[in-house]
């Protein structure tokens, strides 16, 4: 009963992992575009 418990909070740790790493790039692709654009129109010439 115990082994099963723990393969079963295994698993949802697990998949509450992905869930973060999931949200974290997305976060991440949104801020890279935000200032891709923002470096296209903003940018110094030198």
């Amino acid at each position: 009963m115990s082994k099963h418990r723990i393969e079963m909070t295994d698993t949802e740790v697990f998949a509450e992992l992905q869930r973060v790493y999931a949200d974290f790039n997305n976060d991440l692709n949104d801020f890279i575009e935000k200032n891709k654009t923002t470096y296209r129109t903003h940018r110094c010439f030198i």
